[in-house]
C-alpha cells in the first residue's frame, strides 16, 4: 500500500505508470494532473529494471543518470537508489562483499563507494543547492537531508566519519576503524548477539515473526540502536507492497498479507521507539518530542491506508474490516494523534495541533465499544481541544469543550471521579478566564461540596479537598465584590492540608493565593510577607 506518487496527495497508490512501471497513482486524475512533472523523467526511471541486471548494467545506468540533468531531480534519485538497494544485494555478515539473488558476489567497496555512496550525496547535494525555498528545519531533518548523511556514517554516534567496515559479529554495525569500533565495543557488546539474529538472507515469515516478538520482549526491547536494526531487517524481510492489493510479495515470491506487516510488525516495532522517549520523563519536552516525532510520524504514515478503508467503509457502509480490527486501529490512531496534538502544542504550532486534536476525538467517538475505555479516550480528546484553545487564548471555545466534557463524564462517573472534578476544574478556570465569575463560582461550590460529602468517601486530609478548597478561594478572590473572609478561610484550609501531604508544587500555589487575599485585604503583617516568601 504505497501512497500516490503526487506530492499533495495522500492518497493510496492503485496503479502504475505504464510507461516506467515505477510511480504509483492513485487513478487517473492525479496521474494526469502529475504528466507535466512525470514525463521528463518517465523515460529515466524506465531504465531502473524490476529484473535483476549484471553488476557493470547497474553501474552505467546509475553513473549515467547521476551525470544527467535529472542528477538532481529528488524523485529520480529516490527510485535509484531503491533500484540500487536491490541489484546490489545485500551485505554478508562478516565477508567484505554483498550477495544478489542470483548468487553473484559483489565488493563491499565497489557497491558502498562506488554507487550507494554516490547517491546518498547526491541526494544531500539536491537538498543543499535546490532547497532555498524549504525553511532550515525542512531542509535538514527527516523530511529533508538528514537521512541521506545519516545514510552514508558509523555507527558510533559522536564519530562522522564514513564507515569502511562492519562488525565481524553481527555484520549490521559499522565502523570507520578499528579505533572506533574499540571505543564503541562498551556499548555494543550487549546488543551484538541479538542484531547477529537479523539475517541478511531471506528467512521464512514465521521465523522473521518470532524474532521480532522475542527482541521487542527481551531487555532490548527499548534500545533504539536495536529498533532501528529491527525495523531495517523488517522491511527487507517482508517485501515490497503490491499497488492496489492487500498483501505484500517478497523476493522469493511469498505473499503476506498487509494487516500482518503493518499492524504485526512494523507498527509494533515503531510505537516501541516512540514509547522509549514519551516514557522518559528525564528529558526535556524539546528533547522527547524531537526523538519521537519522526518514529510518531512514521507509525502515522503506516496506518493512513488502513485510517482511509474505515472512512470507505463507514462512506459506503461496507465492512472490509472487523469490528476487532477497526478498534485495533482506532486505539492506535488516537494514542499517536493525542502524542503529536501534544507536541505541536508544545511547539506553539496550533493549526497543526488543531488537526491532530481533531483525528483524536473523530476516532475516540468512533471506538465500536462502550463504556469506560471509550468514555476515557472522548474526555481525553476533549481535553486537548481545552488546551489548545487556552493556549490561543479563546477561553470561549475552551468552556465549550469543557462543558461537553463535564456532561460526558458526570452522567457516567460518581461526582468525586477524577475525571468529573477535572472537567469541572477546566470549567472553573476557563469560566473565570472568561470574566463569568457567577458560573464559575457556582461550578466551584458545586465541586467542594461534592468533595466535603462524607458519604461519597472522600478523603478529608486529601489533595483533592485541598483542590477544591483551594479553586473556590481563588475564583473568589478574582471577583471585586468576593467574600474576602470566606476565600480566606479555604485558603487557609487548602495551605494546611497540602502543608500536611508535603507537596512542594502545591504548597507554594496555596502561599501565594492566602497572601494576595490577605494583601487585598489591607493585612500586610509579617504572615503575609513570611507567604510570599514560602511561595518562591
Amino acid at each position: 500500500m504505497s501512497q500516490c506518487a503526487r506530492p499533495d496527495c495522500q492518497a493510496l497508490a492503485k496503479s502504475s505508470c505504464s510507461g516506467c512501471g515505477r510511480e504509483q497513482y492513485c487513478g487517473s486524475v492525479c496521474q494526469k494532473l502529475d504528466w507535466k512533472v512525470h514525463k521528463s523523467v518517465c523515460p529515466i526511471l524506465k531504465k531502473l529494471s524490476s529484473q535483476l541486471q549484471p553488476y557493470n548494467e547497474v553501474v552505467r545506468i546509475t553513473k549515467e543518470i547521476l551525470a544527467s540533468n535529472k542528477g538532481n531531480d529528488l524523485r529520480v534519485l529516490e527510485h535509484l537508489q531503491s533500484y540500487a538497494d536491490y541489484q546490489l544485494g545485500q551485505q554478508v555478515t562478516g565477508k567484505d562483499y554483498r550477495e544478489r539473488i542470483d548468487g553473484q558476489r559483489i565488493d563491499n567497496w565497489d557497491a558502498d563507494i562506488e554507487i550507494l555512496l554516490q547517491i546518498s550525496n547526491y541526494m544531500v547535494k539536491a537538498f543543499i543547492t535546490k532547497s532555498s525555498s524549504l525553511s532550515s528545519m525542512i531542509r535538514n531533518t527527516d523530511k529533508g537531508m538528514f537521512p541521506h548523511i545519516e545514510r552514508s556514517t558509523m555507527a558510533r554516534s559522536d564519530c562522522e566519519a564514513l564507515a569502511k567496515s562492519s562488525c565481524s559479529g553481527c555484520g549490521r554495525e559499522q565502523y570507520c576503524g578499528s579505533v572506533c569500533q574499540k571505543l564503541d565495543w562498551k556499548v555494543h557488546k550487549s546488543v551484538c548477539p541479538i542484531l547477529k539474529k537479523l539475517s541478511s538472507r531471506l528467512q521464512p515469515y514465521n521465523e522473521v515473526v518470532r524474532i521480532t516478538k522475542e527482541i521487542l520482549a527481551s531487555n532490548k526491547g527499548n534500545d533504539l540502536r536495536v529498533l532501528e536494526h529491527l525495523l531495517s531487517y523488517a522491511d527487507y524481510q517482508l517485501g515490497q507492497q503490491v499497488a492496489g492489493r492487500d498483501y505484500r510479495e517478497r523476493i522469493d515470491g511469498q505473499r503476506i498479507a498487509n494487516w500482518d506487516v503493518d499492524i504485526g510488525i512494523l507498527l509494533q516495532i515503531s510505537n516501541a521507539m516512540v514509547e522509549i522517549y514519551t516514557s522518559n520523563s528525564s528529558l526535556s519536552p524539546m528533547i522527547r518530542d524531537k526523538g519521537a516525532f519522526p518514529h510518531i510520524e512514521r507509525s502515522l504514515h503506516i496506518l493512513s491506508p488502513w485510517m482511509d478503508t474505515i472512512d470507505s467503509d463507514a462512506t459506503n457502509q461496507s465492512n472490509s474490516l472487523n469490528s476487532i480490527e477497526t478498534n485495533c486501529l482506532l486505539k492506535l490512531s488516537y494514542a499517536l494523534e493525542r502524542n503529536m496534538a501534544i507536541m505541536a502544542l508544545n511547539r506553539n504550532q496550533y493549526d497543526v495541533a488543531e488537526r491532530h486534536s481533531h483525528r483524536c476525538l473523530v476516532n475516540s467517538r468512533r471506538f465500536r465499544i462502550e463504556g469506560e475505555e471509550k468514555t476515557t479516550s472522548i474526555f481525553g480528546a476533549l481535553g486537548l481541544h481545552v488546551n489548545l484553545r487556552q493556549f490561543q487564548g479563546d477561553f470561549s471555545g475552551a468552556v465549550t469543550f469543557a462543558e461537553e466534557a463535564y456532561n460526558l463524564v458526570v452522567d457516567a462517573y460518581d461526582p468525586v471521579h477524577p475525571q468529573v472534578q477535572e472537567a469541572a476544574s477546566w470549567l472553573i478556570d476557563n469560566l473565570s478566564q472568561q470574566g463569568d465569575f457567577s458560573n464559575a463560582e457556582r461550578f466551584a461550590e458545586q465541586t467542594y461540596a461534592n468533595l466535603k460529602d462524607i458519604k461519597n468517601g472522600m478523603d478529608q486530609e486529601g489533595e483533592q479537598v485541598a483542590k477544591g478548597a483551594s479553586d473556590l478561594a481563588n475564583v473568589i478572590f478574582r471577583q471585586d465584590d468576593g467574600d474576602l473572609i470566606k476565600a480566606e478561610g479555604l485558603a487557609r484550609k487548602s495551605l494546611r492540608i497540602r502543608t500536611h501531604l508535603n507537596c512542594s508544587h502545591s504548597v507554594g500555589f496555596s502561599c501565594t493565593l492566602l497572601a494576595r487575599i490577605l494583601k487585598k485585604q489591607d493585612k500586610l503583617g509579617d504572615e503575609t510577607k513570611e507567604l510570599f516568601e514560602r511561595s518562591l
